[in-house]
């Protein structure tokens, strides 16, 4: 997870009940979910305002959104993302990543979040572009533009939207669970081997696929809203976020219930 730094769990009685149902074998990757979101209120609040995340999908909204305009790099300039000396998307991409993380790294509220937020917008970006048949280094920046466009619908830009947020909701029960998962590597734990941890990761990483299609259809409702109105600012952003973490937040708690 690049910089960050993973230490060891909390010992209170709610992180305790994450560490055993890790080495309880009969735990699905749904429980333990539920157990991390609980013992990691805490965080959740924090990932609910985060600047970074907000900062992530934020550009990520503003350039499918721009996409459907005449002129890209002037919408890109005016926020300060400088358009590519040479015609490939890689050079597109880096910089616009490159922007991102100078604008998160200038944050005076950064986070562990701001991070996990930077990675999953990388992930995103990425998906978007390798939807296409063209190898991502025979990719021209024109040919990237038109992905933009291609999600600039409300239907999908839900459909990217549920990527985002999957990779935030990963990255973030990854953060708190690899700080234990390696302890209980074992015959008799959750994990028999690191192949285990290995399928346990898939599997986390399709349970939160899952978990976030409860946003579809409210993020496509949303960014067909603002593209309407002419306008996604960073202050929308942060009220579609709160609402779409408690939605989130609030299936995960349902499927144990249910």
């Amino acid at each position: 997870m690049g910089h960050i730094r993973l230490g060891r769990l909390p010992k209170t009685k709610k992180w305790e009940q994450v560490i055993y149902h890790l080495a309880e074998s009969s735990s699905g990757v749904e429980v333990i979910a539920d157990k991390v979101i609980d013992a990691s209120q805490l965080g959740i609040d924090t990932l609910k305002s985060d600047k970074g995340l907000i900062l992530s999908y934020w550009i990520l909204s503003y350039l499918l959104w721009q996409a459907k305009g005449s002129d890209f790099f002037d919408s890109l300039s005016r926020i300060g993302i400088r358009k590519p000396e040479d015609s490939s998307a890689l050079s597109l991409i880096s910089n616009i990543s490159e922007y991102l993380s100078n604008e998160i790294t200038e944050l005076k509220e950064r986070t562990i979040y701001s991070e996990l937020s930077q990675q999953a917008f990388r992930e995103t970006l990425t998906y978007i572009i390798s939807s296409s048949s063209s190898s991502l280094f025979q990719t021209t920046y024109e040919e990237t533009i038109l992905k933009f466009k291609q999600f600039s619908t409300g239907r999908n830009f839900a459909i990217i939207s549920r990527i985002f947020f999957s990779s935030i909701l990963r990255r973030y029960l990854q953060f708190f669970i690899s700080k234990e998962s390696s302890n209980h590597i074992s015959t008799s734990s959750q994990f028999e081997s690191v192949y285990d941890l290995v399928d346990f990761n898939t599997d986390l990483n399709n349970y939160c696929y899952q978990t976030c299609k409860i946003i579809e259809d409210f993020a496509g409702g949303w960014f067909s809203k603002k593209s309407w109105e002419g306008k996604i600012s960073q202050e929308d952003v942060e009220g579609f976020i709160y609402v779409a973490i408690k939605k989130i937040q609030k299936e995960i708690n349902s499927e144990i219930e249910n």
